[in-house]
C-alpha cells in the first residue's frame, strides 16, 4: 500500500510503479518508458482516455494512446479541427464556429461563415503552419456553465450546445486566442503531428 501522497500505476507490460499523486500522465509514461512519449497522443487511464497533461491522483492502469489506436487518432483529428478553427477565426473574425468532431476519414469543423476565397484558405494554411512552428499549446480548463454562457454569448450555436448541458461546469480549450467549448480531448501541442509534418 503506497503512502497517502503516492499512487501505484500499472503499465501495459504489467510493471507497477509508485509515483507521486498528481503526476501528469505524460510524466508517468516518461518514467515508465521514455520512448513512448515520442508517439503518445494521449493516454488511457482505467480504460478512459485522458489528455497527457491530466494529473493522476489515484492508482490505476495507464497506457499510451498513439495514432494506431482509434482513440488516439480521434484525439489527433479533434485537435487538428481546433487548430483549423483557430486559424480560420484569425483570418475571418466574423466566422462563427459550430462543432468539429473527428470522423472515420479525418475531421471537419462547421462554420457559419461567408464564402471563403483562395486567399483566405492560404492565410489559414499559413496560420496553421505558424502555430505548429511556435508549438502553440492546447490548454484545457473547467469553467462554470454561467461563465461559458457569457464567453459564448455571441455564438448561438455554442449557446444551443450549452442549453443541453446539465453539469455545473464545462470544459473549454484555448489555443492561441481561440477558446472553444469542448467535451473531447486534445493533444498538448501540434509539434510532430503526422498531419502537419
Amino acid at each position: 500500500m503506497p503512502e497517502p501522497d503516492r499512487i501505484v500505476l500499472t503499465f501495459p507490460d504489467g510493471h507497477p510503479m509508485v509515483v507521486g499523486s498528481g503526476i501528469p500522465a505524460i510524466e508517468a509514461l516518461r518514467l515508465w518508458n521514455p520512448k513512448v512519449v515520442d508517439t503518445a497522443l494521449a493516454a488511457m487511464f482505467q480504460d478512459r482516455p485522458i489528455d497527457l497533461a491530466t494529473p493522476l491522483e489515484q492508482s490505476g492502469s495507464l497506457r499510451p494512446l498513439t495514432f494506431d489506436d482509434r482513440a488516439g487518432r480521434d484525439i489527433l483529428q479533434h485537435s487538428s479541427a481546433h487548430l483549423v478553427a483557430a486559424a480560420l477565426l484569425e483570418t475571418v473574425p466574423a466566422a462563427r464556429p459550430t462543432h468539429g468532431p473527428p470522423t472515420d476519414e479525418g475531421f471537419f469543423y462547421d462554420f457559419d461563415v461567408r464564402p471563403l476565397t483562395p486567399e483566405d484558405l492560404e492565410a489559414v494554411r499559413a496560420r496553421i503552419e505558424e502555430a505548429v512552428r511556435r508549438r502553440e499549446p492546447f490548454v484545457r480548463r473547467e469553467i462554470p456553465i454561467d461563465e461559458a454562457r457569457r464567453l459564448f454569448r455571441s455564438n448561438p450555436y455554442k449557446l444551443r450546445y450549452l442549453s443541453d448541458v446539465s453539469d455545473p461546469n464545462v470544459s473549454v480549450y484555448t489555443t492561441g486566442s481561440f477558446v472553444d467549448l469542448c467535451r473531447g480531448l486534445t493533444y498538448p501541442t501540434p509539434v510532430g503531428w503526422p498531419v502537419f509534418t
